[in-house]
Formats: structure tokens, C-alpha cells, sequence
């Protein structure tokens, strides 16, 4: 009998970390530096709501909090949650993320449009 074992990395979302500093310098993502497990809500609000300057500050996007809907979907939003806040908020998210240098996209446009990026970090956790 032959046993193979893998190694299961389920997707954990979780609060701000760094960019990575190839990434960092394109200055093509808006990295919202927050403290509170809402990193989701702030990376979608970042996407629909562009501001000019400090991008990354949360004050910006805390007026708009309840613009979003997330129904019984709670804080870190979980991937599989995202069908609901899409339903409920007339949204199709789109979520990247990157792992080894590679990036993959899931989620195709449709409605209006946010893009979230996760990264993965040395616990292999994904990070928005």
C-alpha cells in the first residue's frame, strides 16, 4: 500500500502586511494599512471609491463602511463568502493573488467592478 500525503494551505484572510517590495514599487496597488480585521471592506471600498491622495488611509473609506453589504458574511470575509456580498452589493469582485512570483485571478467582471489582491505570506496565508 502506497500512502501520498499534501500539504492543505486553506485561504485565511487577515489584516495589513507590507507588499512585497517589487510589487510595492510599480505603486499599482492601493495596500490599505488598517489595524481591525476589515481589510476586505477597505480594499473593495479603495477599488469603487478612488481618491487622490493617501490612497491607503482607512478615514478615507470609514464613511462608506455600510455601502457594503455583507449579509451573514462576517469579518474576515472568508472566499467562499464572496458570492453573497457580490449578490447583495450588486458587485463582482475579482481577487488576485500572488504565490511564487505567479498571479491568478478567480471571479469574472460583471456588475461593478472591485479587484482585491492577496498576497500570501511565509505562513501562506493570504493577506488582502
Amino acid at each position: 500500500m502506497e500512502l501520498k500525503t499534501a500539504t492543505y494551505h486553506p485561504l485565511a484572510p487577515r489584516s495589513y502586511i507590507p507588499l512585497p517590495s517589487k510589487l510595492a514599487a510599480k505603486k499599482a496597488v492601493i495596500n490599505i494599512k488598517n489595524t481591525d480585521q476589515k481589510c476586505f471592506i477597505w480594499s473593495v471600498l479603495a477599488a469603487l471609491h478612488p481618491v487622490g491622495q493617501n490612497a491607503e488611509r482607512v478615514s478615507h473609506y470609514l464613511p462608506l463602511e455600510q455601502e457594503l453589504r455583507l449579509g451573514n458574511a462576517t469579518c474576515p470575509v472568508q472566499p467562499c463568502k464572496l458570492p453573497i456580498v457580490e449578490n447583495l452589493s450588486n458587485l463582482r469582485i475579482n481577487v488576485f493573488s500572488i504565490e511564487n512570483g505567479r498571479c491568478e485571478v478567480g471571479s469574472a467582471c460583471r456588475y461593478r467592478h472591485a479587484s482585491v489582491h492577496r498576497e500570501r505570506d511565509s505562513r501562506r496565508r493570504f493577506h488582502d
